[in-house]
């Protein structure tokens, strides 16, 4: 997978700051959803109704002992409460007996309050959960649900023996009021072995495309997917999904599920993969995908930009906005300026595509922009917005016609002063954003495009959101080849518009995977020390954190290379 502009790429590894730095284990669900989950604890008994329940955040007429009853309870407080304090909390279940456990069910407030890390830890000790227990990390399952409702998720412990206690740790890391825990059950082992019901089918992919293969299977516990000979490692429950397939993705793919009891493997799948679609031109590329609205911020007709889509609407430009900019390639042509100053923007109307709308832009962001939003394109009647969220993350937002929020986050913080291809997409109730052809999170919200009508935000602006004046996040740097969709990008075509205007003899320079590293302070005289080995006290070495540590509202980030040499950091006072 290659890209030319070079950056990082921070992906879904979390720390938890208890005693020191550690990177958790990090936990994917073997079920996702009610449907699934029930499958998940069928066959199994639930250990923790009767245990005793204890949590450090208990709040009266709210109702913890609904939260191990082995059932989804959606009526009025059903769950325990965390506040917005980002220090780790915890909800614990002490069992009646030493029980055999391997698998967990788990899930946040049924609003849109849960996004965090939600960390397990067990305990053999008996008694257990005194303040002297002993917890042995399980792993950490992240939600970062872009400010959706979140599942119940089903867990495979592993098999973990003489269990006394379980307890989970939550940490807010979303914009979110707080986590909190609205079921929290503990199962036993199966009492049969996985039985296989489909198998994964043959597909043809294009290269940039997603890859999902599926297996139907109950009383799984274990997933290991293989292609041809190869373990993949990543991939460990009952969906394997490759966000952005390339060349090396092709091969033949099969999948062993096991529990305690026995296994079953898959019939083979065959995964061919194919090159994405290629255009003459930048322009051929939108072309062919029937833009509604396109404006390429090349040619202007007096004070206005060019529309080449079916509507024609040429944009009005505002004072701040200076044209014949240089673009990211002379293959684009040239950009418009943009100085991030109240009322700066392109004003494009009033329209409204539909239930379902693509945005795509290129953008260059100042070195010296703010650290606040910076709005790409947007209808802030509470419709959609492509835009730049503090810490330089892609975001795409949109409102469904229930009036439901909906956040999509990049895969990473972009680099400023070089140029980035966004695309921001709602359809069919998805919400979806692609960074230089590589896909982001993507959310389920159900519903279609809200279309509210606000009689003072109603205009689809460029460079700006909401009046396009004062708190507006109007945006600092390059934007070009803006184009707007009343259907969804497939991901193949995604990447071909984005390879499409790249420099044609441009080298390739490959992404490098990062892991973001956080904590909530800096103690004075503490270093940054990393090992592959904690065991050995003599294999810590400093990290050297002089360049690239990122400090923003006492909380501190940073970004590591991810190595299966060191996977191990801690804080430490020499």
């Amino acid at each position: 997978m290659n890209q030319l502009i070079s950056r990082s790429l921070a992906v879904g590894l979390n720390l938890l700051l208890l005693s020191g730095v550690s990177l958790a284990n990090p936990l994917a669900p073997i079920a996702t959803g009610d449907g699934p989950v029930n499958n998940f604890i069928a066959n199994r008994v639930n250990l923790a109704l009767g245990a005793t329940v204890e949590a450090n955040s208990f709040i009266e007429d709210f109702f913890p002992f609904y939260v191990n009853d082995g059932v989804l309870d959606d009526f009025v407080f059903p769950w325990i409460p965390v506040d917005g304090n980002p220090e780790p909390n915890w909800v614990q279940l002490q069992l009646i007996n030493p029980e055999s456990v391997s698998g967990v069910v788990i899930q946040g407030r049924f609003d849109n309050r849960s996004q965090g890390d939600y960390t397990l830890e067990y305990t053999t000790d008996n008694p257990p959960l005194s303040e002297s227990s002993n917890w042995t990390l399980i792993g950490t399952y992240t939600f970062s649900g872009g400010n959706v409702p979140m599942p119940r998720v089903g867990l495979a412990t592993g098999s973990l023996e003489n269990v006394t206690g379980i307890r989970l740790l939550t940490k807010m890391t979303g914009n979110n009021l707080g986590v909190s825990v609205q079921e929290f059950e503990i199962y036993g082992p199966y009492t049969q072995p996985p039985q296989l019901f489909a198998s994964p089918q043959n597909a043809d992919v294009v290269s940039g495309g997603r890859l999902t293969l599926t297996v139907d299977v109950e009383m799984g516990e274990v997933f290991n997917w293989y292609r041809g000979e190869t373990l993949l490692p990543e991939h460990t429950g009952p969906t394997l999904f490759i966000p952005n397939v390339t060349e090396a993705d092709a091969g033949v793919y099969t999948v062993v599920i096991s529990n305690s009891l026995g296994d079953a493997t898959s019939q083979e799948a065959v995964v061919q993969v194919i090159p994405p679609p290629t255009f003459d031109s930048y322009q051929d590329a939108v072309f062919s995908d029937n833009p509604i609205r396109y404006y390429p911020l090349d040619d202007l007709e007096g004070d206005q930009a060019e529309d080449l889509g079916s509507h024609a609407v040429p944009g009005l430009l505002s004072a701040g906005v200076t044209p014949g900019r240089p673009a990211s390639s002379p293959e684009l042509g040239t950009a418009f300026r943009f100085d991030g100053e109240p009322g700066t923007l392109v004003d494009l109307g009033v329209f409204h595509p539909g239930d379902n709308i693509s945005v795509e832009a290129w953008i260059n962001l100042d070195t010296d922009s703010r650290t606040s939003y910076h709005a790409i394109v947007a209808r802030w009647d509470g419709s959609y917005e492509l835009d730049i969220a503090p810490g330089d993350i892609p975001n795409f937002v949109v409102f469904n016609n229930s009036g439901t929020f909906g956040l999509a986050a990049g895969p990473g913080p972009i680099a400023r002063g070089q140029w980035h291809h966004l695309v921001g997409i709602f359809s069919e109730g998805t919400l979806t954003i692609y960074v230089n052809g590589v896909q982001g999170q993507e959310v389920q919200l159900g519903g279609g495009l809200q279309d509210a009508g606000h009689p003072d935000a109603d205009r689809v602006m460029i460079g700006a959101t909401r009046t396009g004046s004062e708190g507006s996040f109007n945006f600092k740097g390059l934007i070009d080849e803006v184009a707007i969709y009343d259907h969804a990008l497939a991901p193949e075509k995604v990447v071909a518009h984005y390879q499409s205007g790249l420099p044609s003899e441009a080298p390739a320079i490959a992404i490098e995977l990062k892991a973001e590293l956080s904590w909530p302070g800096f103690p004075a005289g503490m270093i940054l020390q990393t090992t592959s080995n904690p065991a050995d006290p003599d294999s810590w070495t400093v990290v050297d954190v002089s360049e690239g540590l990122i400090s923003q509202d006492g909380q501190y980030r940073f970004y590591v290379p991810i190595s299966l040499s060191h996977m191990f950091y801690r804080l430490i006072e020499p």
